[in-house]
């Protein structure tokens, strides 16, 4: 461990710069979700430490060509990978979780190595945010924190509008807890932790997390916002603009979002909704709006890079996202952009929102839910000083949630981590 000063706080008493092996599974700068959570969290963990990251071969590209416009000289990546004939494993989505598994023993053997030469005071698993899976930590000698970790919570049945969704839903649950139970390499991660980072409480209620980790654990949602989201005031035009983005899959909850729109453009004639995406609910859901005659009042528009997505949510409103999700990235840029969000009080959303910065509708049967949040909408469509109320709320309320903070909350940890060591 390295002693260096507090830059720019005089007075104030000495940090420990640390030598922290990272693990981020995804991490590439250009991408939102996974790789954008290993990323940031990778530049918050540097920002005061000399890190070495272990990570795929396949971000290697993304993360050179960023380094080359922005060195970081105190990031050290090493790319790993299995080797080419396990690959079958991973097909898009199809085996991913089964790749990441295994790859955590590749990633050991190059730890083990590093950890020799280096001599490492901390180890820290960023990536995947999973909550079921090991993590190669517990079986190095260093001590480490585990996390951000999370899954989605289990999706409310009334949301869900297909007997098929509810049965693939509850056996992702089953799966996962079965998983937790029957792998010893989990448990072994839960013991050997010193902190545990969890993106929300429903986690601690997962046995055999919550029995092992409830003493130590902290609640810290993987994601975050920059400082410098470019934000517009709203337009004084007299269409209100609701937007949803994100995948038309039932966890994203696309088709609650049009249906109260629906029903809210019975009464206000005057609101339009844009929805950004793709996914397997597309057609229905313009389906949807083609039997109910709204083709001039929704607009559908197919995924898009990040920044161009970001400017299309610059022009709108009010964010409509009744997601049922564990995490909720999208929340949090609608918040730095200063849109008020309307959303469900459950799951990652749920617990970014309040009254300062929009309006969540209770759990409840789902036409009872469809109603609360068209309730919400025609709130907003009507009321422009309610809209300029929230916006200032959101902007202020994303502040909680900038990588910043991270920074001051993981370099506390790793002292802790230090003193306890010595």
């Amino acid at each position: 461990m390295e002693r260096v000063a507090c830059a720019g706080h005089e007075g104030e008493s000495e940090f420990i710069a640390m030598k922290v092996l990272v693990s981020a599974y995804a991490c590439e700068p250009d991408k939102g979700s996974e790789p954008g959570v290993g990323w940031n969290w990778v530049k918050t963990i540097a920002e005061e430490n000399e890190v070495w990251v272990l990570t795929r071969k396949n971000n290697r590209q993304s993360i050179e060509r960023e380094l080359s416009k922005n060195p970081m000289p105190n990031v050290h990546f090493e790319y790993v990978d299995l080797p080419q004939w396990i690959s079958f494993f991973k097909k898009g989505q199809r085996g991913v979780r089964t790749y990441y598994y295994l790859w955590q023993f590749a990633a050991l053997k190059q730890a083990r190595r590093l950890d020799c030469k280096h001599k490492f005071d901390v180890g820290h698993h960023t990536s995947f945010v999973n909550d079921w899976l090991w993590t190669f930590f517990p079986l190095l000698s260093i001590p480490f924190v585990w996390g951000p970790i999370g899954s989605h919570p289990r999706i409310p049945w009334p949301l869900l509008d297909k007997y098929r969704s509810r049965f693939f839903d509850t056996m992702r649950f089953v799966f996962q807890c079965v998983v937790r139970f029957i792998d010893p390499l989990f448990w072994l991660s839960t013991i050997r932790a010193r902190k545990v980072l969890l993106i929300n409480k429903e986690s601690l209620n997962l046995p055999p997390l919550g029995w092992l980790a409830r003493n130590k654990t902290v609640i810290e949602p993987a994601i975050g916002v920059e400082d410098d989201l470019k934000q517009h005031p709203f337009s004084e035009r007299r269409n209100v603009m609701f937007f949803f983005m994100g995948r038309f899959v039932p966890m994203k909850c696309p088709h609650i979002a049009l249906d109260a729109f629906i029903e809210a453009s019975n009464t206000n004639k005057d609101i339009l909704f844009t929805m950004l995406g793709e996914g397997p609910m597309m057609s229905s859901l313009k389906s949807r709006v083609e039997s109910y005659g709204l083709s001039n009042r929704v607009k559908f528009i197919r995924w898009l890079p990040r920044g161009d997505a970001l400017s299309v949510m610059q022009d709108a409103d009010v964010f409509l996202f009744p997601s049922t999700e564990g995490g909720g990235m999208v929340v949090l840029e609608a918040l730095a952009l200063g849109k008020p969000v309307i959303c469900l009080d459950f799951g990652g959303p749920g617990e970014f929102i309040d009254e300062t910065c929009g309006i969540k509708a209770g759990i409840q049967g789902y036409q009872d839910v469809v109603r609360s949040l068209a309730s919400a909408v025609l709130r907003l469509g009507a009321d422009h000083e309610l809209r300029n109320k929230l916006a200032e709320g959101a902007r202020e309320r994303s502040r909680r949630y900038h990588w910043s903070n991270k920074g001051e909350l993981i370099n506390d940890i790793y002292k802790r981590i230090a003193v306890d060591r010595n």
